[in-house]
């Protein structure tokens, strides 16, 4: 199945991507099945290369928002749900667990 090129398809996608970022850590949904929840997991991405694209038309390249999509520090993952119910759709900031950061020239 064939996703669509026009924004206003993934307004859902972009409601769950608002509702992560008022939260400040970010948001889950249930959905029934792996596919549901792979299917939106296609589309959350769809929107933001959607938005990318829109974004690279509306502003110069020597802008900061060129070519990027405000929710593009979100990482989308799947996760079954603990009880087996069903399958969360995550989507949270990313995130890197470093234990040291070193200069190379040190």
């Amino acid at each position: 199945m064939a996703l669509s090129d026009s924004i206003s398809a993934y307004d859902d996608c972009f409601e769950l991507f608002e509702r992560a970022e008022t939260d400040g850590k970010g948001a889950r949904t249930l959905l029934a099945t792996w596919s549901e929840a792979h299917m939106l997991r296609m589309r959350m991405n769809q929107a933001r290369v959607l938005e990318r694209r829109q974004s690279a038309r509306a502003f110069e390249k020597t802008d900061p928002r060129h070519g990027k999509s405000a929710f593009d520090k979100w990482k989308v993952t799947i996760r079954e749900s603990a009880e087996k119910e069903g399958y969360w759709l995550y989507v949270e900031l990313w995130t890197v667990n470093q234990i040291t950061v070193e200069g190379l020239s040190e």
